[in-house]
């Protein structure tokens, strides 16, 4: 995993102070192993300072 503390990243999204990405090495596909079910998000209030 890599932290991305600055440049033209994260100019893209306001109010972001870092950005976080990962490499997928080894992935396993499961049939059947996650049932899609639940209900509707609840976003975080913090989320309306971020922008857009």
């Amino acid at each position: 995993m890599q932290v991305i503390w600055q440049g033209a990243e994260i100019a893209t999204d306001a109010g972001a102070e870092r950005r976080r990405r990962f490499r997928l090495e080894h992935g396993i596909a499961v049939a059947n192993s996650l049932p899609l079910r639940g209900s509707a998000p609840e976003f975080s209030p913090f989320l309306a300072a971020t922008g857009a």
